[in-house]
């Protein structure tokens, strides 16, 4: 990984589930703060969503190794919402981390 390619900034948040004063299950997102990374474009394909298709990106983010992340966060990167799909931790040196993220078509 070299420094000049992790020049992308995204806002990574942490999923934390709570209970509404109802006792419905409500996904709560806190910031963990600004991360410098790497994105590219995966993929693109549609989908059905109701009686119209919308369109569904997926991205590669490469960033330094964290261990906070996990598969239930969220991302924001020039205005986009991005679920995280997957975390690739299998780097030996603990150097860097490989993310698979798809845009939310229903935001």
């Amino acid at each position: 990984m070299r420094a000049g390619k992790i020049n992308q900034l995204a806002e990574f948040f942490k999923r934390s589930d709570k209970q509404s004063d109802s006792g419905a299950p409500v996904a709560v997102f806190t910031s963990i703060g600004h991360i410098w990374c790497s994105i590219t474009q995966a993929s693109a394909g549609l989908t059905e969503s109701g009686d119209r298709e919308q369109s569904v990106n997926s991205y590669d983010i490469e960033c330094r190794f964290r261990k906070d992340l996990s598969a239930k966060d969220e991302l924001n990167w020039r205005g986009k919402r991005l679920k995280i799909t997957s975390i690739d931790d299998s780097d030996p040196k603990n150097a860097k981390l490989l993310i698979t993220a798809e845009s939310d078509p229903n935001q």
